[in-house]
């Protein structure tokens, strides 16, 4: 089973505290995680100093496996959780949950698709879909 947290399909954290993410940003430079920071020069991560090479891709593909607390992906980022979700926005990016929001998912275009939600979810340009 798959744990931590994977971009474009690398992992680049391995071990989420207690499951849980507490807050999480990404933009075309840089993501930030509580206790650990990441940043992007395409085609590569540096990750405290430890380089992944990545393959080009327009958009970042984020894929998470523990509950996320809050994750604000900007105007990069498909994202994908394993989990339970309390907030998550995007500004250009499909969210998927495989799990229950608790609080708010947000996205401008982009569609978003969840088991069970029980705060708000809002789209301008995309689909709310419910996992049965």
């Amino acid at each position: 089973m798959k744990q931590g947290i994977y971009v474009n399909g690398k992992p680049v954290f391995t071990q989420i505290a207690h499951g849980n993410v507490k807050n999480m940003v990404a933009s075309s430079q840089t993501i930030s995680i509580e206790n650990g920071r990441v940043s992007i020069q395409a085609p590569q991560l540096t990750i405290d100093g430890q380089v992944i090479v990545l393959e080009k891709a327009p958009v970042l593909h984020i894929e998470v496996f523990g509950n996320v607390n809050h994750l604000d992906a900007g105007n990069v980022a498909d994202i994908a959780v394993t989990g339970n979700v309390e907030r998550i926005e995007t500004v250009n990016g499909d969210v998927s949950i495989h799990g229950d929001v608790f609080g708010s998912v947000k996205t401008v275009n982009g569609d978003v698709q969840a088991q069970r939600i029980q705060g708000a979810v809002n789209t301008v340009s995309g689909d709310i879909y419910r996992d049965d």
